[in-house]
């Protein structure tokens, strides 16, 4: 004889044993949130647009001089604005890849979001590494704090990549192509950058320069060095 439960599961059609919590499909399928990309998205953009104002108020602008005096406080403004187009161009660069790898993503995962997180946490912390920077280039230790915060933003970056790889948190038919130039220009990121650290301890001057070594594209060097199927 049916108990009550089962009778009306026979009546709508049911089988008990199919009205269990579904499972998972797939590795990344299970606390993906497809909406919370948007919020992700904008909060992040929120954080990346504090810290490129950030950068713009650390750069005093010089009152009641005369001509010659105003020139003389310009010259002095010098490191800041060289040290703040730095930074603009390596946050922006972060942005830009961020954005771009963000967009691919079908969903967010709480462990996407934790990386997320702790990227952000380190973008917020490169103005005040840059003010370092600005105020005492000519020293060992704010030109090893710059270039590890940065080498360590980039390494945060392609975690989350990984990450969103190894989740399947990527959209269908995703390109190889925009996945290994987001790889090859945040890892030439962290090369240049960490490579910078010791040379620092013999020329501050010589680190900086390798810090130009970010901006070359290792991408199209990844697909020469990849063997041929």
């Amino acid at each position: 004889m049916r108990t009550p439960v089962e009778q009306g599961s026979a009546m709508s059609g049911d089988d008990p044993a199919t009205t269990a919590e579904p499972e998972d499909d797939e590795p990344g399928d299970g606390a993906v949130e497809p909406a919370g990309v948007g919020r992700l998205l904008a909060f992040s953009d929120g954080v990346f647009s504090i810290a490129f104002t950030i950068l713009v108020l650390d750069i005093a602008v010089p009152d009641d001089l005369s001509p010659a005096g105003l020139r003389n406080a310009l010259a002095g403004q010098v490191p800041q604005l060289l040290s703040a187009l730095l930074s603009f161009a390596v946050i922006g660069r972060f942005w830009v890849s961020h954005h771009d790898m963000l967009r691919q993503v079908r969903g967010a995962d709480a462990g996407l979001l934790v990386v997320n997180t702790a990227l952000l946490a380190a973008v917020a912390l490169i103005p005040f590494t840059t003010s370092l920077l600005a105020e005492y280039g000519d020293l060992v230790e704010p030109t090893v704090y710059y270039a590890g915060m940065v080498a360590i933003t980039a390494a945060l970056q392609l975690v989350m990549l990984w990450w969103i790889t190894r989740r399947g948190l990527l959209l269908p038919g995703t390109p190889r192509s925009s996945l290994e130039a987001a790889a090859g220009g945040l890892g030439s990121s962290v090369m240049a950058f960490v490579v910078s650290i010791p040379v620092a301890f013999a020329s501050t001057t010589a680190a900086q320069l390798c810090w130009l070594l970010a901006f070359v594209p290792l991408a199209p060097l990844l697909r020469r060095l990849r063997p041929a199927r």
